[in-house]
């Protein structure tokens, strides 16, 4: 081989080379940063994000809701922002998204523990809360040694809690104090109501999540017990990134403030002063399609597909139940029906047997009428 064609084909490499590094170079996007105040402020937009349940944020007919929703929307508005609502079941793509400045604040309401406190700073207290057990009631377990009595039963169970959530630190102080092991298995594509539907239908036997959730699941799921505390009443927070203390100081002084007022009052009385009676889990929820003046087709789309790919299981399991107590429905009714007739006929029986005789009567007596004369 010639030193020409050997020149020729390192010139060409050296090209390849340059062209490849170039296009990867401009297919790589580069990684954002958290957001102090000033930026949110220039952007006009605050990116919050938050679990979608019934007392976080969910859609109710043609409107979003929650008291998180609320709240976050309160402060945007107050500040002259719009707020950008993102629902995202794992508590770690959360904090991945806040790491990254996907997310300003995670309008959730976290834990403060001590691994959080390193990686976040919290704002003040918004709720509080505790952490509670969601098994199925004695009568609807077959085995009764898989119901939890105590803390002291949880010795050697497994307990299912959402990907990176603050209670799994809980649970494993909780499996010390008791003096044997708690097994946690964290689920990453399913958010507290998809965990508690899934006990309910026995798929799992047990989950952790919060008592405000656990309560209002209750009302629409009367199979389940959450009477097991597993931990005390404690404080929960909104958090930013350690990168935006000027945006903690707004919301702190929004909060302490707007605390104080009637609409905090009447939001905290909604989702908190008393159970709602009507469900709204994500798998029984429909979900229409409408729009606002701020959030786009693609943020809908978002919420469609956590809901479509979170909730698969337990509607499914919704429609089993369904279908078994329609059977059940129709196998009554038609025992009733039959019972029903079977007493109609008695009765028509009776009525025919006594109304002859009464017949007979009223057209003896008729003729004894006739035949009476006044003295």
């Amino acid at each position: 081989m010639t030193k020409s064609r050997l020149f020729k084909y390192a010139l060409l490499g050296i090209a390849a080379a340059l062209i490849a590094h170039y296009l990867i170079k401009k297919e790589e996007k580069p990684k954002g940063h958290p957001r102090d105040y000033a930026e949110i402020a220039a952007e006009g937009i605050i990116h919050a994000s938050t679990e979608y349940n019934s007392i976080s944020f969910y859609v109710d007919d043609d409107t979003l809701s929650g008291f998180h929703y609320e709240l976050i929307e309160a402060f945007a508005r107050d500040h002259g922002l719009q707020a950008a609502i993102s629902p995202e079941m794992s508590f770690n793509k959360r904090l991945e998204g806040l790491a990254d400045g996907q997310y300003d604040v995670i309008a959730y309401g976290i834990l403060a523990t001590s691994e959080l406190k390193d990686s976040l700073l919290l704002t003040t207290p918004i709720v509080l809360n505790k952490q509670v057990l969601v098994q199925r009631k004695l009568e609807n377990i077959s085995d009764s040694s898989l119901f939890i009595k105590s803390q002291l039963d949880l010795a050697g169970k497994t307990l299912h809690v959402v990907k990176g959530s603050p209670s799994i630190l809980r649970i494993r102080n909780l499996g010390n104090e008791i003096g044997d092991t708690i097994y946690v298995e964290e689920i990453e594509k399913y958010g507290s109501e998809q965990l508690i539907a899934l006990v309910a239908h026995g798929d799992i036997d047990y989950a952790v999540c919060d008592e405000s959730i656990a309560r209002t699941a209750a009302d629409s799921i009367p199979q389940i017990d959450i009477n097991t505390a597993i931990s005390f009443t404690q404080f929960y927070s909104w958090g930013v990134s350690k990168q935006s203390p000027i945006l903690l100081d707004s919301l702190n002084t929004w909060l302490d403030s707007f605390k104080k007022g009637k609409e905090y009052k009447k939001i905290y009385k909604r989702y908190y002063g008393k159970p709602k009676l009507s469900c709204t889990f994500p798998y029984t929820q429909h979900i229409p399609t409408f729009t606002t003046s701020y959030q786009s087709t693609a943020y809908y789309c978002k919420i469609l597909h956590t809901f479509c790919s979170a909730t698969a299981k337990p509607l499914q399991c919704t429609a089993h139940r369904y279908a078994v107590r329609l059977q059940q429905l129709c196998s009554d009714t038609a025992t009733r029906l039959q019972s029903h007739c079977k007493i109609h006929a008695a009765r028509m029986q009776t009525r025919c047997s006594h109304q002859i005789p009464i017949s007979i009567l009223r057209h003896t007596r008729s003729k004894e009428l006739e035949s009476f004369h006044l003295p």
